[in-house]
């Protein structure tokens, strides 16, 4: 009797797990959507994504950033624009079209003093005449770059995405071509750009120390770890996609620009981290010999001392969202401060005394300045719309017959 019980128990065990089963089985093709999610999901995480969008791997919510835009350039009476395998070259003054190639650049094209332009394409370094729009090759080129060519002096200055470093001279003959000691890099960025001061090259790569190059013989002299050891200097977790960009050199001081926007301070004898400031992820930084400007992290438009390494004034509540862009330029000399603000909000500050003496409103959203200006009396904006914006000094206003739409 009790084995009898005790198999009429077992069975109904296993019916009563059966029927669990079969009520609490996942949907096969739920689970198999699921499962490809999951599967993209970690592709994404071991293979960061190749081009000009960024991986960054520590949000949860933005995943991606937006796509780095490439600016036009303003050069010699004409303004030439690269979208959708189109070079177009327009007249500054009527944005009259004068000529237009179908080509697929690398990267965006560099305007050289001489009034020339310098390509990448199918792996090829040209350069294109604007007088009679005739392409010369100048070199091949050993693998894809990490950023559009770096001209200083009479030198083009070329990284790679696999940590080779390239020099040429103005005629394409390499000069001398490093392999930089850091670790592996697949990225590319068009807003990234070396710094060249005193025959020196500063250069980095994301999750990488800033490197200090002879720019005559290619020889390292320092590589600063702050990027990879200084807690103080990037989050452990943004490591792998941090760039600093190295914006100028002062008094053995050199100042870079972190992808998280702060302003990293380094002895630029010895690449020893000196100390950094907070500045909103998303601001611009406009340099003086002694002063810079930005956003800070509470929001307000601040003047920061390079010297004392402390604020001058500040201006509070200038934005009211951290993650928008903020961009400022000099106005008439480095005596005023125009910024533009996201909200179509722009204003004229002066440096001196930190107050706002004009301010006015449009509707293109945030302008990014583009620098150097044609003109003392023009000045150029490209829009977060994509639209290259011309006004004028005398009367601060932007106006619809000078609006080029969509030109980036």
């Amino acid at each position: 009797m009790n084995k009898i019980a005790s198999s009429c128990l077992l069975a109904g065990l296993l019916l009563l797990s059966g029927c669990t089963s079969l009520f609490s089985e996942e949907n096969p093709t739920q689970k198999t959507e699921e499962r490809a999610s999951e599967e993209s999901t970690t592709q994404q995480d071991s293979n960061p994504v190749k081009g000009e969008t960024i991986r960054l791997a520590s949000f949860s919510d933005r995943i991606f950033m937006k796509n780095l835009r490439k600016e036009p350039i303003i050069l010699d009476n004409k303004i030439i624009n690269y979208q959708d395998r189109t070079l177009a070259i327009y007249d500054e003054s009527t944005f009259n079209l004068i000529k237009e190639f179908k080509i697929e650049l690398d990267t965006a094209p560099v305007a050289l003093d001489n009034g020339h332009l310098l390509c990448v394409t199918e792996g090829k370094l040209m350069l294109l005449a604007l007088d009679d729009f005739s392409l010369k090759t100048l070199a091949q080129l050993d693998s894809a770059l990490f950023c559009k060519p770096f001209v200083f002096e009479d030198k083009i200055f070329i990284q790679y995405v696999n940590n080779f470093s390239e020099c040429f001279d103005c005629e394409g003959r390499s000069l001398w071509k490093i392999l930089l000691p850091i670790g592996s890099n697949y990225y590319k960025q068009t807003a990234y750009a070396p710094c060249f001061e005193d025959h020196a090259l500063y250069v980095a790569y994301p999750g990488s120390p800033l490197v200090k190059i002879d720019a005559n013989t290619g020889r390292v002299l320092w590589l600063s770890k702050s990027l990879t050891e200084a807690k103080s200097f990037v989050p452990a977790s943004f490591a792998i996609n941090q760039v600093a960009t190295p914006l100028q050199v002062q008094r053995h001081k050199l100042f870079a620009q972190t992808l998280l926007g702060d302003l990293v301070i380094i002895d630029a004898e010895t690449g020893r981290f000196l100390g950094k400031q907070l500045i909103a992820p998303h601001s611009t930084i406009q340099l003086d010999e002694k002063v810079a400007y930005f956003i800070s992290q509470d929001l307000a438009l601040t003047a920061y001392d390079l010297q004392k390494q402390s604020v001058l004034w500040s201006i509070p509540n200038m934005v009211s969202d951290p993650s928008a862009e903020a961009h400022m330029t000099h106005f008439s000399g480095e005596g005023n401060l125009l910024v533009s603000l996201p909200n179509g909000h722009m204003m004229l500050v002066d440096c001196e005394a930190g107050l706002i003496t004009q301010q006015w409103s449009h509707h293109y959203g945030s302008c990014a300045f583009l620098t150097p200006s044609l003109h003392a009396t023009r000045f150029y904006g490209l829009s977060d719309r994509g639209s290259l914006i011309r006004f004028h000094e005398s009367d601060f206003k932007f106006h619809e017959a000078t609006l080029f739409q969509d030109i980036a």
